[in-house]
């Protein structure tokens, strides 16, 4: 056998990114000379024991992917690796069957897991844990506002739905803090899509009896389609949470600027922005505010005093 070889080069060019094991290349009709003799051309380069490449320069993420999933097989990528996001240590996290001992590989976290067969998505190359199984695993591992930021990462991709993960959750004996996971899901399905939006749910709105806001709501200004963070609706007050992120330049307030001024012309509402500040180190003030607010325009409640409250 060749490298050049036409079932050999189709899985090293267009299915592996030039990443083949041993026993693949013996499953195409290779032999053990042959393997010698295309490591001794350097048409191959032994990446680990029994997985190889077609060259010899620095491996990219994707092909040391593939050599940890070949080298560990059966094996799938997982947590983060399986989401295509970076880990915190930078490895490749990779999952095995639950009870399977396999040696350390430099750069590869091996994790065994229960159900192993079920939960790998059959239609991934190279295999991955599913969406929603790998989502739910990264976030048990997570604080609670990372927990957050990932789910809510996740739905707003659209690769997973909240339903999908519920699935996910119940299916799992034991999992750590599975409460907690719960409550991130269910605030997900109320509409709150960072760790802002969910700040503001809890600290300002929930903790304080204010009333429920219309979340994510399509809006049409200046023939744009936009979606609002929030808006009590029957009161016309609109509420835009803006994270660090929307703070990076003149244009990006500009913008905000213009859009609030849009929102006052289209009709009798009024935009109220608020900060990371004012949802998480004063969000017994910023509720006040809001209450009084609403309660010019029409709202006949009244705040609720929480612990912190002054």
């Amino acid at each position: 056998m060749r490298a050049d070889d036409t079932d050999l080069h189709h899985l090293l060019v267009r299915v592996q990114d030039g990443v083949v094991s041993r026993r693949q290349i013996l499953d195409l009709g290779g032999t053990e000379p042959d393997i010698a003799r295309m490591l001794r051309r350097r048409d191959l380069t032994r990446v680990t024991p029994g997985v190889f490449v077609n060259h010899t320069g620095p491996l990219t993420h994707a092909q040391r992917e593939f050599a940890a999933v070949l080298a560990c097989a059966p094996a799938a990528l997982g947590f983060e690796s399986a989401l295509r996001l970076p880990t915190p240590d930078g490895q490749i996290r990779i999952v095995i069957p639950n009870g399977r001992r396999l040696q350390s590989l430099p750069g590869v976290r091996i994790q065994g897991i229960r159900h192993f067969h079920d939960r790998v998505d059959p239609m991934t190359t190279p295999p991955r844990i599913r969406v929603p199984d790998a989502a739910i695993d990264t976030a048990a591992e997570r604080g609670t506002a990372g927990a957050f930021a990932l789910l809510a990462e996740v739905l707003h991709s659209r690769r997973t739905t909240t339903s999908a993960l519920r699935g996910a959750l119940a299916a799992r004996a034991r999992i750590a803090r599975r409460r907690v996971l719960v409550g991130l899901i269910d605030d997900l399905e109320a509409g709150t899509c960072s760790v802002l939006e969910r700040g503001y749910l809890h600290l300002v709105e929930r903790r304080h009896g204010l009333p429920v806001m219309t979340r994510q709501g399509a809006d049409r200004i200046s023939g744009r389609r936009i979606y609002r963070d929030g808006e009590y609706d029957a009161y016309g007050v609109v509420i835009e949470l803006d994270g660090l992120a929307y703070h990076d330049g003149a244009a990006a307030r500009a913008r905000d600027s213009t859009r609030d001024l849009e929102t006052a012309a289209s009709g009798d509402r009024i935009t109220v922005r608020l900060t990371h500040r004012q949802v998480f180190d004063d969000g017994c003030r910023t509720a006040l505010l809001i209450g009084q607010i609403l309660g010019r325009r029409g709202w006949q409640g009244t705040i609720t005093r929480c612990p912190l409250c002054g």
